[in-house]
């Protein structure tokens, strides 16, 4: 009988510290990857740090069908705490976007003032474990993993990749996603804000010649991405080779 009573109260104290931990939560990205950028989003990471002092590591898996030999680097940024007016709200990151979609010189890369690379792994296998060692703040701590694929990437790729584990003080953690991970397609940029000068480039359509040739039109809006009446023209890119590259 005593034996039972110590086994029951020792799960009881165990599920206890279970549910006390700290919990790395995780938000899979659904945005394709760009060949061109140099960070994209792959995970929104989330860590509550009610009681952890450090986050360690964390690990990713990628599927053995993925040709490993495309990707240039995984990192790990850490991006801030959260803003005392959000307080009681759950997001996944302090800013909209890591990688602006439509400021002049930054759609390529990660946003400086949110992210701060802790741990890069070049040339990585399928098994990627980012080790940071970073100190949390008490409260809401966030942080990004991003993918950069290496120029000559086959847009006919896929990137599949699981988020499978999370160290906290020197434990696993407990995870909790936020939605279910789905593999990414590839893309390119055809056109970026700030290329030639353009503040932005909107309205696009594709169609494909008689040849194969890719077409590809759209605004070139040269002071803002505002309708008319503004200066704006039509652009025109081509590509030979279904897309992959474009001139």
């Amino acid at each position: 009988m005593k034996r039972v009573v110590l086994l029951n109260l020792a799960i009881i104290l165990a599920m206890a510290h279970l549910q006390g931990a700290d919990t790395i939560q995780v938000k899979p990205n659904q945005v394709p990857i760009l060949i061109d950028r140099a960070d994209n989003v792959l995970f929104y990471v989330r860590v509550n740090a009610r009681e952890s002092k450090e986050l360690n590591e964390v690990n990713l898996r990628f599927a053995n069908s993925m040709n490993m030999v495309e990707v240039e680097a995984v990192k790990l940024y850490y991006s801030g705490t959260e803003a005392p007016q959000r307080f009681g709200e759950v997001h996944y990151a302090p800013v909209r976007q890591y990688v602006s979609s439509h400021t002049p010189g930054m759609t390529r890369k990660a946003n400086p003032s949110y992210s701060i690379k802790v741990a890069e792994v070049l040339s990585p296998a399928n098994e990627v474990t980012l080790t940071s060692n970073y100190k949390l703040f008490p409260g809401i701590n966030y942080f990004w993993i991003s993918l950069q694929m290496k120029p000559d990437a086959s847009l006919l790729t896929t990137v599949d990749v699981d988020f499978t584990t999370g160290k906290l003080d020197g434990k696993q953690a407990p995870l909790h996603f936020a939605n279910e991970s789905k593999p990414f397609r590839l893309g390119v940029g055809v056109r970026h804000a700030g290329d030639d000068g353009s503040a932005a480039y909107r309205i696009p359509g594709l169609v494909t010649s008689k040849e194969g040739t890719l077409l590809g039109v759209y605004d070139v809006r040269y002071n803002s991405s505002v309708d008319l009446q503004e200066y704006v023209d039509v652009g025109l890119s081509r590509s030979t080779n279904k897309g992959q590259t474009w001139e």
